[in-house]
């Protein structure tokens, strides 16, 4: 669970220009929907502090001589409580985002819901080099596929004959830039 948290604190909050486009949202539907996103990532950041504190708690307690199941079982029903929470708030989040959806809008997030079992299958065409599919991020990682990077020194699609990709931008870890 904790890697689920760092990952959904870790994600970059893209412009919703695609979405609002593909689905013909109103700036009241985005505006909304900003405000739904903001309020689970202030919930889910406000308990993330909280969830490294029990497991760093749970761990000083097993490392004791003396085990008190008491109070590893307390922290432990703590953390199940929260992550429950955390699920329960994420589903009624999207309840109430699709709310703010018209039918007609409702029919293209259908279309954007069953391409996701496509997903996998892009990713290994990607990584068999049938496909030069654009980034996917953590979902690549999550399916075990990571999309190819140029080789170190390398300016996208100079130096090998080759043709490579731009690796996506990690603050603090892109290379400097080159004259």
């Amino acid at each position: 669970m904790r890697l689920f948290f760092l990952l959904l604190l870790s994600l970059p909050a893209y412009p919703q220009s695609r979405l609002a486009t593909y689905l013909n949202l109103t700036s009241e539907q985005q505006k909304s929907l900003q405000t739904i996103e903001t309020k689970l990532n202030q919930y889910v950041s406000d308990r993330t502090l909280r969830a490294f504190q029990l497991e760093l708690e749970v761990r000083q307690e097993r490392d004791r001589s003396t085990l008190d199941a008491t109070a590893i079982g307390t922290r432990y029903v703590e953390l199940e409580t929260m992550c429950r929470d955390a699920r329960r708030r994420y589903q009624s989040a999207i309840s109430d985002a699709r709310a703010l959806l018209t039918a007609p809008q409702l029919a293209r997030l259908k279309t954007l819901e069953e391409s996701l079992s496509l997903l996998p299958a892009v990713a290994e065409a990607d990584k068999s080099k049938l496909l030069d599919a654009p980034g996917i991020g953590p979902l690549a990682i999550q399916m075990g596929v990571l999309n190819s990077r140029p080789l170190p020194g390398c300016q996208s699609g100079q130096g090998p004959s080759v043709q490579t990709r731009t690796a996506p931008s990690i603050p603090g870890l892109d290379p400097p830039p080159q004259p």
